[in-house]
């Protein structure tokens, strides 16, 4: 399972998040303010984040820092709109499966790049195909 940021403000969200994260199997670490979440993000593949911690600017800080490192999941009752780019915007309030399900989306892209890595690296000639999700209909080919 995957190594994921959770960064909230609200500490009973945060440990909510956490909990049904950490029963779902994954290594969690929290964080409630940007400046903390820029600290524990080196070796986390997801930050999942809310917008505003507690402004819009300190969530716009921590999108730019992560970018590239992790992938961004966040979830906020906030527009997305002159936002960066992130991987999912999920807006509260947000069922428990549907953020498990798109956690498990990047777990699985996770899992299928490191295959392809350790394929290219043993030189190996294979196509690995990644499939999105049952309500996606991207297929990607490598």
């Amino acid at each position: 399972m995957a190594r994921i940021l959770v960064v909230e403000d609200d500490a009973g969200q945060l440990e909510v998040r956490r909990l049904i994260l950490e029963q779902s199997g994954h290594d969690v670490i929290t964080a409630q303010t940007a400046a903390e979440a820029l600290d524990r993000l080196p070796g986390c593949q997801v930050v999942l984040m809310d917008l505003q911690l507690p402004t819009p600017e300190d969530g716009m800080k921590l999108i730019h820092a992560a970018s590239g490192a992790a992938h961004i999941v966040v979830l906020s009752g906030g527009e997305h709109q002159n936002m960066p780019p992130v991987d999912a915007f999920l807006t509260k309030p947000c069922s428990s499966r549907k953020l498990l399900e798109t956690i498990a989306r990047f777990c699985l892209l996770l899992i299928c790049f490191s295959v392809l890595h350790a394929a290219m690296d043993a030189r190996a000639q294979q196509q690995i195909m990644l499939y999105a999700g049952a309500a996606s209909s991207h297929i990607l080919f490598f």
